[in-house]
């Protein structure tokens, strides 16, 4: 039986000889000589396959010396051996992610070209371009990241997404995909063109959303760049299920707001994971002219309520936000209807804001004199009864405290209302 070759190992004296031809040598001559000594007391695929302790093979410490001379021999491993295009080292790197680490355009010319003549059985799972290091990264994500150091290395970015312009959509290990770095480090519009690719892709970008990017960097060249030429990424959800309305919303971008409600009108009724509406991420933030203009384009927001029946009254009282919460109020067609609403629980927003401790709003809302401060939750407690528990009073037997706490004392709710200031 024939054994394989690629078991038998090369001795350290002859590794460091082959590779040191392979990153020293400016002559393709002297390395040809080396490998063929080396064939001489090995088989050939084990010369040619031999890697260091780093998991480098000959091709990785060719790429790695191109500067220095080694281009002559990094082509002919390429060409003469695409196989070695393929291998990883022990950092997940192949050959041509450390080409696209330098930005050498030639040699990911060179390495595509000898991809492309690599024989089925030999070849990736997924194109080569789309193979990721250890970091999850792929050549594109390498590249871009000497390019946002130095635009001198547009070019090797262009050449990988021409190879396969789906890359710019994969993500790494943190979620970024190419895109999404693009939009982050601020790229100029001809090289968000080349990643955004052919508008009829049906791929979608993986991880971070590029929409959400250019809303939170309050970029909104890129974003109207990004939704004219691919207006399905619309679409993208973050972690918490938020579109690109929501993200608006929470950061207070108005002008992200009004071109997509006037672009996108559907967005204003998509809801995140736990249920909330663009409006009730504004009201949650704070973001009193975000919430305007949210509100401005929908009739009847009443109907609008989350996983918790709450409406946005209820979320702007639970975080706090007294401007949102008096912009609500002062509106006679949505504060009376808002106001004594209950959740699931039973809340209404006056309980919210006593169960979290917003005294603001507390006041602003026992002040109102539609305020019903009366009403029980499920368990039985009005804001009063949750203000006590939260102060920890406990003044008086058990008993006499679960009758106050639960409504069913005495006090005039003129009187009630001014203890629940108190708290």
């Amino acid at each position: 039986m024939e054994m394989d070759p690629e078991m038998i190992e090369i001795s350290p004296a002859d590794k460091m000889t082959l590779f040191k031809a392979a990153s020293q040598s400016a002559m393709l001559v002297s390395f040809e000589v080396a490998v063929l000594d080396a064939s001489t007391r090995y088989p050939l695929q084990s010369v040619i396959k031999v890697v260091n302790t780093c998991g480098d093979t000959l091709l990785h410490a060719a790429v790695r010396s191109v500067k220095t001379g080694s281009k002559d021999i990094m082509e002919w491993l390429a060409q003469g051996h695409p196989q070695l295009i393929v291998e990883k080292n022990d950092a997940g790197d192949t050959a041509l992610h450390l080409a696209a680490k330098t930005g050498n355009t030639e040699t990911i010319r060179v390495l595509l070209q000898g991809y492309a003549h690599l024989a089925p059985q030999d070849s990736t799972p997924t194109l080569i371009g789309r193979v990721k290091n250890g970091w999850g990264n792929t050549a594109l994500h390498e590249a871009m990241s000497l390019y946002g150091c130095d635009a001198k290395y547009g070019d090797a970015v262009e050449k990988l997404v021409s190879a396969d312009p789906e890359t710019a959509y994969i993500q790494n290990r943190k979620g970024e995909s190419p895109l999404y770095l693009a939009v982050e480090a601020d790229f100029k519009e001809k090289m968000l063109n080349h990643l955004l690719g052919n508008p009829s892709t049906t791929r979608l970008p993986e991880g971070q959303s590029p929409v959400h990017a250019a809303i939170k960097y309050k970029r909104y060249g890129h974003m109207f760049q990004i939704l004219s030429n691919r207006p399905k990424l619309i679409g993208l959800t973050d972690e918490n299920g938020r579109r690109a309305l929501h993200c608006a919303a929470e950061t207070d971008y108005l002008e992200a707001i009004n071109y997509i409600s006037e672009n996108f009108p559907s967005e204003i009724s998509e809801r995140d994971n736990e249920g909330m509406y663009p409006l009730h991420v504004a009201c949650e933030s704070g973001n009193v002219k975000a919430y305007q203009a949210l509100r401005s384009a929908w009739l009847d927001p009443t109907e609008f309520l989350d996983n918790n029946y709450q409406n946005i009254l209820h979320v702007a009282a639970k975080n706090g936000r007294d401007s949102v919460v008096r912009c609500i109020l002062k509106d006679p067609n949505l504060g009376p209807k808002l106001l004594n609403m209950e959740d699931k629980d039973g809340n209404t927003p006056l309980h919210l804001a006593a169960m979290n401790g917003h005294s603001l709003v507390v006041g602003t809302l026992v002040l109102n004199r539609n305020c019903n401060s009366q009403i029980l939750n499920v368990e039985g407690l009005t804001p009063f009864g949750i203000a006590k528990i939260r102060a920890g009073v406990d003044e008086g037997s058990e008993e006499q405290n679960s009758v106050c706490i639960k409504g069913e004392d005495k006090k005039s709710s003129d009187q009630k209302n001014s203890d629940l200031l108190r708290f």
